[in-house]
């Protein structure tokens, strides 16, 4: 894996040993903030993107189908639903694994459309 660094941008690049890059999946920390929204947006819309907007997104990074596309939204959706339990062996204290397991769900809540 190569080295992180963040630009003025707030994006991070990653280096491989031959260039730099953007890394994936950069705008994910948790980040609490008035609006609870991250910077990131999917064609101008942040928190609840229309399924169209994602359809073509999903065009433009190159998946072959939309049901592939939604095998990785489902992959995802997996994953994070195991945080609870990946944060309680990290020791991640009650009231912050309360806070992001609460706004994990209200994402979920309002992108059911997606799945």
């Amino acid at each position: 894996m190569g080295t992180l660094v963040q630009n003025h941008s707030g994006v991070f690049f990653q280096y491989d040993d031959e260039h730099w890059e953007p890394a994936p999946f950069y705008d994910v920390t948790y980040n609490p903030n008035p609006r609870n929204e991250h910077i990131s947006s999917f064609a101008g819309y942040a928190k609840k993107p229309p399924l169209k907007t994602i359809k073509q997104l999903a065009e433009i990074a190159g998946f072959g189908s939309w049901q592939q596309a939604q095998a990785y939204i489902h992959h995802t959706v997996d994953v994070i639903a195991r945080f609870s339990s990946l944060a309680k062996e990290y020791d991640v204290s009650k009231l912050i694994r309360t806070d992001i397991e609460k706004t994990l769900a209200d994402r979920l809540k309002e992108n059911r459309h997606l799945l």
